[in-house]
């Protein structure tokens, strides 16, 4: 019988999209690629158990593909099934950002000692390619570790959670029955998270519709699985997680980091309103809109009610966390240049345009929906 990992590399080979990461990585990132085929397991069986035995979830090949460059892609399989292929490169900014945060000391304030952290520190800009990020990460001195052993600690603890928020947004690219749709309206057999700005199709509103989807489905499953540390006792949490997710409220905190960490490592540079429904993601401040509703509807979902009345529902928590975000899409991710355009994308205009995109996805859902359904026969 032919390895899972071995069909994986077959069918990025035939698709000419690459091949299976093998390379040896020493340091403290080698166990982070070891990350994408488990909980790509981990989702489906959560999947299969809530389709049914009368359901049908086709086959999901995941892994990491042996590309620098910052993307992640959801394909059908030449073989049948599909593909999940994490580049490497971006597990490796993943790796780095979740780091960065933590640096600050308003985030996982109850995490070790964060006044031992420089709220003023300044980090190198992310770029869109592992080798040429490598090569700043390699000259700073300093690099992206916490000053506080704790902190750095938690770090490590929750970078599993944003892996998993990514192979849960890809993953629902192809349950969803996104892939099946744009295949029958577009002709198009591939999502990647980093497609050009300026899509080919004749509404950019939709593939944005559809990343709000798959963003909504992360922030789900994240949370569900966040929660679930924070319900366990001390003695039932694997010790990396002690102290960091303890209550419902640091479960939340803890995915929206999630969130977060998937604008930086995806990010673009903003550009003019006129040109954002051409994207094929929604604009950063778009996206974080969008994160916090779908997170709204999770708590809902989850009978989190005092928990969303105090965060999700309320206006002052709201403006507090927007601010945050947007603070560390410029500073934290090095784009203090772009103050300007991201912060329209925060305000007003990018309100409009969240709205545009659910309109969007009002004209899609049934077809999508439909899709769907033939697809978990």
């Amino acid at each position: 019988m032919v390895h899972a990992a071995d069909r994986f590399d077959e069918g990025l080979r035939t698709l000419n999209l690459g091949s299976r990461y093998s390379g040896s990585t020493s340091g403290s990132i080698a166990w982070v690629f070891g990350l994408v085929e488990p909980l790509a397991r981990e989702v489906r069986d959560q999947v299969v158990r809530e389709a049914g035995a009368s359901r049908r979830v086709p086959e999901i090949l995941a892994g990491v593909n042996n590309d620098s460059a910052f993307n992640a892609i959801a394909v059908p399989s030449p073989s049948g099934g599909y593909i999940i292929a994490v580049n490497y490169g971006t597990l490796i900014l993943v790796h780095d950002i979740v780091h960065r945060l933590f640096c600050l000391p308003e985030f996982f304030p109850w995490v070790g000692d964060p006044s031992k952290e420089d709220r003023n520190r300044r980090f190198h800009p992310t770029c869109n390619d592992a080798l040429v990020y490598m090569r700043e990460v390699i000259a700073d001195p300093v690099g992206a570790k916490p000053r506080d052993r704790s902190r750095e600690l938690a770090a490590v603890a929750l970078i599993p959670l944003a892996v998993m928020f990514l192979v849960a947004h890809e993953f629902q690219h192809i349950i969803g029955g996104h892939l099946d749709w744009l295949k029958k309206h577009y002709g198009k057999i591939s999502i990647s998270e980093m497609s050009g700005m300026k899509n080919d199709l004749r509404d950019g509103l939709v593939l944005q519709a559809l990343e709000m989807n798959a963003d909504s489905f992360a922030v789900y499953y994240t949370l569900m699985r966040a929660l679930a540390i924070a319900n366990r006792s001390e003695e039932d949490v694997k010790p990396s997680f002690r102290g960091i997710i303890t209550t419902p409220l640091q479960a939340l905190h803890a995915v929206l980091a999630c969130a977060l960490v998937m604008l930086g490592t995806f990010f673009r540079p903003p550009g003019p309103p006129e040109e954002w429904d051409t994207y094929s993601h929604p604009p950063a401040g778009v996206r974080h809109g969008l994160n916090i509703l779908g997170a709204d509807r999770a708590l809902v979902s989850f009978g989190q009610e005092d928990l969303r009345k105090g965060t999700t529902a309320n206006r002052e928590w709201l403006a507090h966390y927007a601010r945050f975000t947007l603070r560390q899409l410029m500073q934290r991710i090095g784009n203090t240049d772009r103050q300007e355009g991201l912060s329209l994308e925060f305000g007003l205009r990018g309100q409009k345009h969240l709205l545009e995109i659910f309109q969007a996805w009002g004209r899609i859902q049934e077809d999508v929906s439909a899709c769907a359904s033939g697809l978990l026969k």
